[in-house]
């Protein structure tokens, strides 16, 4: 209650995970406070976004090299509550969000029309994201790891799995670590980004042809990407494989090459990209070598792994 003092003790120990860390063992002291609790700080940003005509709340995570593990994929502090206070008062406001990992949104990806995923920009990072909200810069990065809706919605999702019971993971998952093959809707799939333009893809070939004594097989998918709308900007190209004819067990769908290209509007170029031999192999345990099968391979082509424009297939000989 208001006005009431608590003493409270804190204990820890400089276990292993203490001992690993280049700066010694560590202590985070916070607190969650009730969920309709709303500070001066916050009213002081809540206040300032009703006479704005864009808000602009930056987010940000404590990751680092030598810190353990996150065991949750919360924004901390009390960054949640302030993104829902502050885009009830002004239905314009961008989220920049700095972090190394993704995060979960599901509480309020829905009530912001802009997130920009920042990373950890380093010293210049201002005046990077400056360029980005005024338009200085067009935007053209693509995701390298899925952002999950929320924890339970994830490949490792058993708590024997993440984050691990009493200080150790099971790593049970395998080579099946992406959503789709365990058919879970991501809230931003893998290779996702937006762009301040759009792109069209067109005229797509997919061959395969082995070359060499030792039949080396060489796979590669070209064709036609044109800029179509009214700003330059960069697209990056995917290109994935799917199942291989093979009666062991593979991935539904692997990224087996990428190519990025910065068009002006209008503006069009033919683009091929060479794929990884490697992708349409699998390990055999019993001899102790890559193989690869021959057959049909199912071929994907798209702006990310859930924005596919082309599907076809090339034969392995």
């Amino acid at each position: 209650m208001k006005g009431e003092k608590h003493k409270v003790r804190i204990e820890y120990s400089t276990g292993e995970a203490g001992d690993a860390q280049d700066f010694g063992a560590m202590i985070r002291f916070g607190w969650e406070p009730p969920s309709d609790a709303i500070d001066s700080k916050m009213q002081e940003a809540i206040n300032l976004a009703k006479e704005s005509e864009v808000a602009v709340i930056v987010t940000r995570t404590y990751d680092s090299e030598g810190y353990v593990d996150r065991s949750d994929l919360d924004l901390p502090n009390n960054q949640e509550q302030l993104i829902k206070e502050v885009a009830k008062v002004n239905p314009n406001t961008v989220v920049v969000q700095m972090s190394g990992r993704a995060v979960q949104m599901d509480g309020w990806q829905e009530d912001v029309p802009a997130i920009v995923q920042a990373w950890f920009a380093g010293q210049e990072q201002g005046n990077a994201i400056a360029n980005i909200l005024f338009g200085e810069v067009n935007p053209s990065g693509k995701l390298p790891m899925t952002f999950p809706v929320d924890e339970n919605s994830t490949p490792v999702s058993q708590a024997a799995q993440f984050p691990g019971i009493n200080g150790e993971s099971d790593y049970s998952e395998g080579i099946f670590v992406g959503y789709e093959n365990k058919g879970i809707k991501p809230a931003y799939a893998f290779g996702h980004g937006l762009s301040y333009t759009s792109f069209d893809y067109k005229n797509i070939k997919a061959k395969a042809k082995t070359k060499g004594k030792d039949k080396t097989n060489e796979i590669s998918v070209s064709l036609n990407l044109r800029n179509t709308g009214d700003e330059t900007g960069s697209e990056v190209v995917q290109v994935y494989v799917g199942e291989l004819p093979t009666n062991i067990v593979t991935p539904a769908k692997q990224l087996a090459g990428f190519a990025k290209v910065e068009l002006k509007p209008g503006k069009q170029e033919r683009v091929n990209i060479e794929l990884d031999p490697k992708v349409f192999s699998y390990w055999d345990e019993e001899k102790d070598e890559w193989v690869t099968p021959t057959g049909e391979v199912p071929i994907y082509v798209g702006s990310s792994s859930d924005d596919i424009r082309y599907e076809s297939s090339v034969r392995i000989k």
